[in-house]
């Protein structure tokens, strides 16, 4: 009669914490989820704030070409990068075309600033207000996203969410840089 007792107590106890571990699971899960579309919306953000680089680039390549001829080779550099660009999901390859694209739009600016009367024209001056708003905006559409991948990879990393990503095989989420 007391082993009976005792088993039952024990079912009881496994019965609760498979009911405590099912519903943190369940949380977790549920949290992820909307952690992922969040994460997903502010990376949509980020590249919508990308935008304007592309005609940006254009301007500024028409303005400092006819200081170096090193504008049209930048030019056609980022025009590659951007025919190479990834489709779909993989927010990993599309983070590094992004940054490459953004470091050769920040080579063909420090080109333009090698020439004294092209850095104090007022094309350059209008260009680069442009420019620093562009960055103002990317700046914030990217702390955004850090955030929300932040929050999505420290819910996969407590016990519940290495659970799911084990069963899921859910990887986590890669930051932007800089």
């Amino acid at each position: 009669m007391k082993f009976l007792r005792v088993a039952a107590s024990v079912f009881v106890l496994v019965l609760l914490a498979g009911f405590a571990l099912a519903f943190s699971v369940y949380q977790s899960y549920s949290d992820l989820a909307v952690l992922n579309r969040t994460a997903k919306t502010k990376f949509a953000d980020w590249e919508a704030a990308l935008a304007p680089r592309r005609g940006m680039l254009d301007e500024l390549t028409e303005i400092v070409s006819a200081y170096d001829d090193q504008a049209g080779t930048l030019q056609a550099a980022a025009d590659k990068v951007l025919e190479e660009a990834p489709e779909g999901n993989d927010v990993s390859a599309r983070i590094t075309m992004h940054m490459i694209y953004g470091n050769t739009l920040s080579q063909m600016r420090g080109l333009g600033m090698r020439y004294p009367q092209l850095r104090d024209s007022d094309v350059f001056r209008e260009w680069e207000s442009e420019y620093l708003k562009t960055q103002i905006a990317e700046e914030a559409a990217k702390t955004g996203y850090n955030s929300a991948v932040r929050e999505y990879n420290d819910v996969l990393d407590s016990f519940t969410g290495k659970l799911i990503a084990l069963l899921f095989a859910v990887p986590p989420k890669p930051l932007i840089p800089g």
